[in-house]
């Protein structure tokens, strides 16, 4: 009897032990394979991204609506690779990581091309995908060549003055220039310059350009800071002090 109870337990231990281990292998496969596509999905924006910029370079002549419309592609797919790069298995690779932001940063969501897109940048990207994401030299170079290749770009607009305040120009945009600013929007901007130099003195129905380092956000209760600013006449020609 006491034989028969120890085969027994020997049986029961086992098939626990087989149970514990298929649990184990599930559990390693089913995280495997939870890796495997958070890898995917990271792979996939990373390839739209560089294809929408190739697109970009590829087509000097591309209308500012066709730009804009990349760029936003490029801004979005950039975003979901930024955002789950951290629960990638690349993750320790920082460069990588930092190569998606900058692009990402880079592009917006207006009609600059902000990126200088040379043959060398698109090869290194193209390997870099190519090797899986495991060539530490082409990450290393890419990441060098983007930081030279994105374009330093100006936002300005053209306004016509409404109020003279102390510390702020209340502004009817006749000219967006090239910021998302829409003509006939009313914004405040303070009159507190980056640059050196300071602000012109105005007159309302005067007409000001303000230059800008960001594409300004648009909202009536903030102040725009802008780099700049300068007195315009009629037809949007500076006007020397």
């Amino acid at each position: 009897m006491r034989k028969k109870s120890k085969i027994i337990a020997i049986i029961l231990a086992s098939i626990c032990a087989i149970v514990l281990i298929v649990n184990y292998i599930n559990l390693k496969n089913e995280k495997d394979w939870m890796q495997n596509n958070i890898d995917q999905i990271f792979q996939y924006n990373f390839s739209q991204m560089v294809s929408d910029l190739t697109t970009i370079h590829m087509n000097p002549d591309m209308s500012d609506e066709g730009i804009r419309l990349y760029n936003t592609r490029i801004t979005k797919t950039g975003n979901m690779a930024h955002e789950i790069f951290s629960l990638t298995s690349y993750k320790d690779n920082h460069k990588l990581g930092g190569l998606v932001g900058m692009i990402e940063q880079a592009t917006g969501y207006d009609s600059i091309n902000s990126i200088n897109m040379t043959e060398e940048l698109h090869k290194k990207l193209v390997d870099i995908q190519m090797y899986h994401f495991t060539d530490e030299e082409a990450i290393e170079e890419a990441y060098e060549l983007v930081k030279k290749s994105i374009v330093k770009v100006q936002y300005y607009f053209t306004a016509k003055v409404v109020e003279v305040h102390k510390d702020y120009l209340l502004l009817n945009v006749s000219n967006a220039g090239n910021s998302n600013i829409s003509k006939n929007t009313i914004v405040k901007v303070s009159t507190d310059v980056v640059s050196a130099g300071s602000c012109p003195e105005f007159e309302p129905n005067e007409y000001a350009r303000v230059v800008l380092s960001n594409d300004a956000e648009i909202n009536q209760q903030k102040l725009i800071e802008a780099l700049s600013i300068y007195k315009m006449d009629k037809n949007d020609n500076v006007i020397a002090d």
